[in-house]
Parts: structure tokens; sequence; C-alpha cells
């Protein structure tokens, strides 16, 4: 397997201090602000239990019938509101619960990767980190994410099984890790058996997960009393239908405030897929790839998931949004897996790799509407410099790198956090 466990178990729980730490200062530091009147808000019951956590916080209290007017609750997964039902605390206390769970998964994946601590805080300080600290779904989504890569590399074939199947209940995008794992098992097999490689992977892969979403389903339906009513596997409102993507891609809820965040993913997809096709391509000549199956499940997911986000978007506007892509992707272990193989991992990229990327940067800032005008080319261009300084710091060499990385991403993350707690939302 690729990615095999790289840590002691000192290195362990060092990993897991820090996340815990690192967490401990976002709050801290909300605080701290707050006290000395930079930030209006503090991180408290009222300003956490904002947008989706109010909607689990009903989730954990009376389950998939929603008494909060307007809330529709077919994208919320059921095993996040179970333990907030288990607990039964108050948001601040579930924030916290969420930074265990967090700081648990997050040690998983880092001891399938040799890591440096260094490295470890340019992870946790992406911005999209925040939704780790409130009381949102995604640090248990992360958890599951980081079990199923952990049981698939220690080749546990009753781990992956069990894993597979209680991914639908933390979160139903798991169905788009079915075409990872399918490209993954034919990949890691023989080019003369890609027929009997997509079975076996159907089999092995697919029926986990399709129990698992049986299982969310039935749930689901048996506390609403509607029997799968409205129930889709893309896990939205049943308002937004499939259509045609239009350009160009915006952000309607964070406007932007977010709208570089979903130009990052939306790059990060695009390049995932690229470098997926390069690796697909070497198997078709040589037989394997250079990049391992973990790999190559972690480069299939992100393309899956834009996709949903590009055609299952027709509200009746004549946009396709992106609201919310930053958040599911990004805050996913196989994201991290993406990063560690490519920047962290120590490549190389010399002037001619740098310039391939700004110029692929801006285009994909086209499709977000940068033409509009030189202030928006200017605005994002900004994220084309962090992505340029995360390729720098590739290189080991340059260390000072690493710190400059961290201070513009703690800060971003402090701001967001403060708009999150100040009731705007950050998707």
């Amino acid at each position: 397997m690729p990615l095999k466990v790289a840590e002691g178990k000192a290195n362990i729980v060092t990993t897991f201090f820090t996340v815990l730490m690192y967490g401990l200062l976002m709050y801290c530091l909300q605080l701290f602000l707050h006290k000395c009147l930079f930030f209006f808000y503090a991180p408290e019951q009222e300003t956490l239990l904002r947008f989706d956590a109010q909607s689990f916080h009903d989730l954990a209290n009376n389950g998939y019938t929603p008494t909060l007017p307007g809330h529709m609750y077919q994208d919320h997964s059921f095993l996040f509101p179970w333990i907030w039902r288990i607990f039964s605390v108050n948001a601040f206390v579930m924030g916290i619960i969420n930074l265990v769970i967090y700081a648990t998964g997050f040690t998983l994946v880092t001891s399938l990767c040799k890591v440096t601590t260094d490295e470890q805080l340019i992870w946790l300080s992406l911005p999209s980190m925040l939704y780790m600290v409130i009381p949102y779904s995604e640090a248990t989504n992360f958890l599951m994410g980081a079990l199923c890569l952990f049981a698939i590399a220690s080749e546990n074939k009753i781990l992956t099984s069990t894993t597979l199947l209680l991914l639908p209940l933390a979160g139903v995008q798991a169905i788009y890790l079915l075409p990872g794992l399918i490209i993954m098992e034919v990949v890691n097999n023989n080019r003369q058996e890609v027929v009997k490689s997509c079975l076996k992977a159907l089999v092995k892969y697919g029926l986990p997960i399709l129990a698992g979403l049986f299982v969310f389903a039935s749930l689901r339906s048996l506390q609403s009393g509607n029997w799968f009513l409205n129930f889709n596997f893309i896990g939205e409102s049943p308002v937004i239908k499939w259509g045609i993507p239009k350009l160009p891609f915006t952000n309607s809820t964070g406007g932007d405030r977010t709208a570089w965040l979903s130009g990052l993913a939306l790059f990060a997809s695009l390049t995932s897929l690229l470098l997926l096709i390069k690796q697909l391509r070497q198997w078709t000549k040589t037989g394997k790839t250079s990049d391992g199956p973990l790999v190559i499940l972690s480069l299939a997911y992100l393309p899956c998931i834009l996709l949903v986000f590009l055609f299952h978007n027709d509200t009746g506007n004549n946009y396709t949004d992106l609201s919310g892509l930053h958040r599911i992707m990004m805050c996913s272990p196989f994201f991290f897996v993406v990063v560690y193989n490519y920047v962290l991992k120590g490549r190389d990229y010399n002037h001619k790799d740098i310039l391939i990327v700004f110029l692929l940067s801006n285009v994909v800032w086209l499709a977000m509407g940068s033409f509009v005008h030189l202030t928006y080319i200017l605005y994002f261009n900004v994220a084309s410099v962090m992505i340029i300084l995360f390729m720098v710091q590739a290189k080991k060499s340059n260390t000072w790198t690493t710190m400059l990385i961290c201070i513009i991403n703690l800060t971003l993350q402090t701001l967001l956090y403060q708009q999150y707690l100040s009731g705007v939302m950050v998707d």
C-alpha cells in the first residue's frame, strides 16, 4: 500500500495533543480579541448555534421531524446528531467534543504519513478547518473518512467493510467514494482484468456503502414518518435539480468573503482530475502508477464532489452555486492525502511548474467571474499566491514559507471564525 503507518506511539500522542492545543488556541484567540474589543462576538451558546449547527441541534432533540421553520434535513447526517443527543450538552461543549473527534481523525491520517509538526500546523491552520471546532458534522465526517483510509491501508477487510457501512451515516456524500474505490481497485490489478476488478470493487466496497445508505434512509424515514419520501442520494434539498452548469460560477451564501475558498476548492478538484488522468495514462501504458492506491482514491474523490456541485445545482437561478464546496472538500482527509502527496511529501517544483499553475489558476478564476473587474482579478490572484507558496514550501529548503503560510492561514481562519459567530455564513 502507498502510505504505511509511519508514526510511533509517542508521535501519535504528540499529534493528538497538538490538534487539541491548536483548537483551544482558536477559542482563546476569539475570547482574547473579544475582550480587547477587536471582535464583537465570543464563542458561546448563542453565537455557536447558527445555521446548520441549529439544525443539528434540532435533529439531536427531535429527529428528522423539523421544528424550525424553513429547515430541511435531507442533507444532514445521522451520526453527528446522534452523538450530540448522547452527550446532551450545549453548543460550546459540543464544539470541544468535535475538536476531540477531529484530533482522533487527524492523528489517524498523519499516522499514514511522515508529517512534521510544522507541516501539521499548515494543515490545522487551513481556513476551512474552523468547521472542526463548531457544532457541525465535519469533524465526524473527517474521522470516518480517516478510518476508511486507515482500514484500506492496513488491508483489514472487516474494518474496511464496517467503516464503509458507517460512512453514509456520517454523511450522504459517502456514495461519491465509490467511483474512486473502483478506480483504485482497477489500477491495483492486472490491466487484462478490468471488468473483474470493477465487479470485485462493487461487491467489496459498493455493497457496504449501499447498505449504509439504506440504513440512513430507513432511519430518516422512520423518524419522519415518510418512507423514502423526497430522499435522494445527493443529500440536498429537493428544490435543487439536475442541470447544465452555468458560468460564471458563484458563491451565493458567502459572496466575496468566501468566493476565493470556493475557487480554491474548484482549482483543487480540477488539478486532482488532471493528475488522476495522468496516473491512468501511465497505468494503461505500464500497468502501474507512480502514486499508490490511497492517492488514486483521493484524486478521484475530489472531482466526483465537484461534478455533483456543477450538475446537481439547478435552482432556477441563472448561475451555478459553489457554496459549501470548500467545506465538503477541504474538510475531508482525502484532500489532506492529496496535499501530502504533492506538497508536504517534498517535491522540487521549478519555475515552469509555477508558471503553469499560475496560468491554470487564472483560468479557474475566470470561471469564478474574475473578468468582471480588475479588482476581482487581483482578489483571486491572492489565492494564486497562496497556491504558489505551497509549491515553494514543497522544496523543504525554504523554511520561511511554512511560517508565512501559517500566519496567513491563521489570520484568515480567525476572521472567518468571527464572521460565523456574528451570524454571517462562511460557506
